[in-house]
């Protein structure tokens, strides 16, 4: 059945509170609360030693995914 015009998809509202927070506060309480500086500082690491798929991670959130340009078209 398809939506009225007009109306949510979703009735109930949005979900409260950005999941990434509650992501990061089961982390923290798991792990401990430095636990997650310390994991970015290793992917850091890791990328800088040219670990790809260390540096796709750091990417992509910022930068979205890179794409492929056709040099031919640009000459």
């Amino acid at each position: 059945m398809p939506f009225k015009k007009g109306h949510s998809g979703t009735p109930k509202g949005r979900v409260s509170g950005p999941v990434e927070a509650k992501a990061h506060a089961r982390f923290r309480k798991q792990f401990g609360p430095t636990a997650e500086n310390e994991v970015i500082k290793a992917v850091i690491a890791a990328a800088k030693e040219g670990n790809l798929p260390a540096a796709t991670w750091l990417w992509e959130p910022k930068y979205g995914k890179p794409f492929a340009v056709d040099l031919v078209c640009l000459i």
